[in-house]
């Protein structure tokens, strides 16, 4: 008798996140990971977690979130930072 052994494998995806590279973001040194991340402005990150952009500062204010500071004092948000914050898992490749 010959036995056959199949075996299914199922993935769920909770959640999808399309960063555009249109200026908008940008791979940046990340001091609080300690090394290079990609770098989103407050608004995109608040569009992204799905919240206002004050809140992204508020959480800027107490550390919550990696940032930097860009070009003529621009904020930018460490996106892995922000999506572990968020309590999502970000991998890049």
């Amino acid at each position: 008798m010959l036995k056959k052994i199949r075996t299914e494998c199922s993935v769920e995806i909770d959640d999808v996140f399309v960063v555009k590279r249109l200026g908008r973001s940008v791979e940046g040194w990340c001091a609080g990971c300690g090394g290079t991340a990609t770098m989103v402005t407050p608004e995109d990150a608040a569009t992204l977690v799905g919240t206002g952009a004050r809140s992204i500062y508020r959480l800027v204010e107490s550390g919550e979130i990696h940032w930097a500071e860009g070009p003529e004092t621009l904020v930018l948000i460490c996106l892995c930072s922000l999506l572990e914050r968020a309590g999502q898992d970000f991998h890049t490749e």
